[in-house]
């Protein structure tokens, strides 16, 4: 089975056309073939790869002027319909609650986010990532993420979170922003490659109002099932590829490394892998030469820079191992491929 590109469910491209059609405009018609190839997804469609749904994102935001639509179709999201990790999100005890019910379920379903908690400096940190291609324009969706996520505790607890500080990647106007959400006392700053919220430790602790703590243990026992069910099979392939991509950020990914992070045994996460035909050896191969393909067609990297950026140690090897994988040598795909003018 071929791991994919980091992908985004279907419903953050349904997201978007139901605010397009909430405004009179026939979603269709607003997306060209030649600007948008998936305009005609469907919340039961299969899942998207991250750069489509970002392009998705900013071809409404400039098409509509709407230098923060992220934002705005955050504001208008529908809570009474959303899904079930939400519902889970919703009905947790407290702040904290809910940002674990996130980590621990997001993943299952948005391979191409990556989220990290942690405690720095007396304050709660929240660390949004999109895992996407380079030079992905993801400006407009992580400001959705992160507004998303600040309205569901909105909406949880009755009141506007306490947050110090917000670290966006992209260039936002903060005034703009504290005009359309109550944040006055909330810093902006600029992130290198990660979008940070941090949050007031005390604030972290209030109780929702929206809790219920039988609906909390339903709802989440159900996931647990669900996706128990789903990660010993089909999806282990891309629960371990976006682990791959994530790891290969910092270090090498090795399948020690991989199986701890999911939380089990090497044994086991070679059992699994097995079922599927595949061993990690050849799944983080695979991985790293889609990778390759995006990079010899969409951006300027030398061949040597990709094979280190690959974690080859030379580029004849990363050369031998392209052809396999292509049937052709790096060079002869770029020539065949490139979409750099």
């Amino acid at each position: 089975m071929q791991p994919k590109t980091p992908y985004l469910s279907p419903k953050f491209a349904t997201y978007v056309q139901d605010f397009l059609l909430d405004r009179g405009i026939e979603p269709n018609e607003f997306f060209d073939i030649e600007e948008f190839p998936h305009k005609n997804v469907q919340e039961l469609s299969p899942a998207i790869n991250i750069d489509y749904v970002a392009e998705m994102f900013e071809i409404v935001s400039k098409k509509l002027d709407k230098p923060l639509f992220g934002l705005e179709l955050a504001q208008g999201f529908h809570f009474d319909s959303s899904s079930m990790i939400i519902l889970a999100m919703l009905s947790a005890k407290n702040a904290t609650g809910l940002l674990e019910t996130l980590l621990k379920y997001d993943k299952y379903v948005d391979t191409a986010i990556s989220l990290e908690f942690t405690i720095i400096n007396n304050e709660g940190c929240l660390s949004l990532e999109l895992l996407s291609p380079e030079g992905t324009n993801t400006a407009q969706i992580s400001l959705f993420l992160v507004f998303l996520l600040l309205l569901s505790l909105q909406r949880a607890t009755r009141t506007m979170p306490k947050v110090n500080k917000i670290c966006l990647v992209d260039q936002f106007n903060s005034a703009d922003i504290k005009q359309k959400v109550d944040l006055r006392n909330t810093k902006f700053e600029r992130s290198i490659n990660k979008n940070y919220i941090f949050f007031d430790l005390q604030y972290l602790k209030t109780k929702l109002n929206s809790h219920n703590e039988l609906l909390h243990e339903v709802i989440c026992t159900a996931l647990d099932k669900y996706y128990s069910y789903r990660s010993g099979r089909c999806d282990i392939i891309d629960i371990v590829s976006r682990e791959i991509l994530i790891q290969n950020k910092t270090s090498l990914p090795t399948i020690i490394t991989i199986a701890r992070a999911l939380n089990m045994s090497e044994r086991s996460l070679r059992r699994l892998l097995s079922e599927h035909e595949i061993t990690f050896k050849e799944l983080k191969s695979e991985v790293f030469l889609q990778r390759a393909s995006y990079y010899l067609e969409y951006t300027n990297m030398t061949i040597s820079q990709i094979a280190y950026e690959l974690g080859y140690s030379e580029p004849s090897s990363f050369n031998r191992a392209f052809k396999s994988y292509c049937d052709q040598t790096p060079d002869v795909f770029r020539k065949k491929n490139s979409n750099i003018d």
